[in-house]
């Protein structure tokens, strides 16, 4: 997000109540359960509007990759991860699964945003109907299109699946564009495989009506206002993660590092919780 001082708005609260509103409702768990990853920013605007929808604060996982916003969140109690998010769900483990991420990175359909939708691809900390929401801004992005590699007759098939969603945004919309990488992720990897174009197609079908796609749009309040386009979906069962690095062989991992940080948030949150 880009210059003001402050996000506490009635426009971006209205965001906000959508958001968290589409993780409690495809939650596989109830709210007070639920483990949520999210960006705070530095005025962690979010938590009020969460716990208002029943999910518990000590539940609630901020993840922050900027070291300045990270020593101010922690000033104010907030126990935070330093990281960025892709590392942080890449690196989650599966005996502690997350039950929702709300991404609001506010960039446009960039690398932050492929790097998003590969570590969703590859997690296995992350339970099967949990709500993903991916806020981003329009325009400044590269060809999307271009620079993935699904054949293009599957490309065809799923942008038509993709184009028969309820509250279907049209062709401009980012979040449109968001749930083609998320969808073709599954069809880089069969397509590495060698899997027959036919399966490759159907299998994109039935992803796209497993995510369960929905859309969201808002102008900002800035002087020059951008607009913002969200998507949320469900993740998906059928989701590979052994096969993961086949469609992208430099992601062998998280750094360490991030895997310590998140043991370090887990230590915090214990001790807070611990009875005095």
């Amino acid at each position: 997000m880009s210059g003001l001082s402050t996000y506490d708005n009635k426009v971006k609260n209205n965001w906000r109540r959508w958001a968290w509103n589409r993780i409690k409702e495809r939650c596989p768990v109830p709210p007070r359960e639920a483990r949520i990853l999210y960006l705070p920013s530095h005025e962690d605007l979010d938590r009020p509007i969460a716990i208002s929808k029943g999910f518990r604060t000590d539940n609630l996982i901020a993840c922050e990759k900027t070291s300045k916003v990270v020593k101010q969140l922690r000033s104010q109690g907030v126990n935070v991860i330093h990281a960025k998010i892709a590392e942080v769900i890449s690196a989650w483990p599966e005996n502690w699964p997350l039950h929702g991420v709300v991404a609001d990175l506010c960039c446009g359909v960039e690398k932050q945003v492929v790097d998003l939708a590969g570590s969703l691809y590859s997690a296995i900390g992350i339970a099967s109907g949990s709500g993903i929401v991916v806020n981003v801004q329009r325009g400044r992005d590269y060809s999307w299109r271009d620079k993935h590699g699904t054949a293009k007759e599957a490309r065809y098939v799923i942008e038509d699946e993709i184009s028969k969603l309820r509250n279907w945004p049209g062709e401009r919309h980012r979040g449109a564009h968001i749930s083609f990488i998320f969808v073709q992720q599954q069809s880089m990897t069969s397509l590495r495989l060698g899997l027959a174009l036919d399966w490759i197609v159907l299998e994109g079908a039935m992803l796209v009506k497993e995510c369960d796609f929905t859309f969201n749009s808002y102008k900002s309040t800035q002087k020059y206002s951008n607009y913002f386009d969200s998507v949320a979906m469900s993740f998906p069962e059928m989701w590979a993660p052994e096969y993961s690095v086949m469609m992208n062989p430099s992601a062998i991992g998280p750094p360490v590092s991030v895997r310590r940080r998140i043991a370090a948030f887990r230590a915090v949150r214990t001790a807070r919780l611990r009875p005095t």
